[in-house]
């Protein structure tokens, strides 16, 4: 399994744009094959930061996953509006 959270931080004014453009992503790539979660969480005390809670079978998935027409859009939208770099944090399932 190839498990990673996220991140990203929006401009202040662009957050329900890139909650939709988020939602919308994570509906149709949990049609893909390979997805096996894909949460959307946006931060209680500052709204301008998510987290994409997202698993995948395998590395491999993910890369199939970032050629999609949904991730495509879901990539136009937060490059527009993010005000820092993407980050993520890759974990190894120990129990669940």
């Amino acid at each position: 399994m190839y498990l990673f959270h996220a991140y990203v931080r929006v401009a202040a004014g662009s957050e329900a744009e890139f909650a939709e453009a988020c939602a919308v992503n994570s509906r149709a790539s949990l049609q893909e094959p390979g997805c096996l979660r894909f949460d959307v969480l946006q931060q209680a005390d500052d709204p301008t930061r998510f987290t994409l809670v997202e698993a995948y079978e395998s590395e491999d998935d993910l890369a199939v996953h970032k050629t999609t027409d949904h991730y495509k859009a879901w990539a136009e939208v937060a490059n527009r509006v993010q005000v820092e770099p993407r980050s993520k944090t890759v974990f190894t399932l120990l129990a669940g």
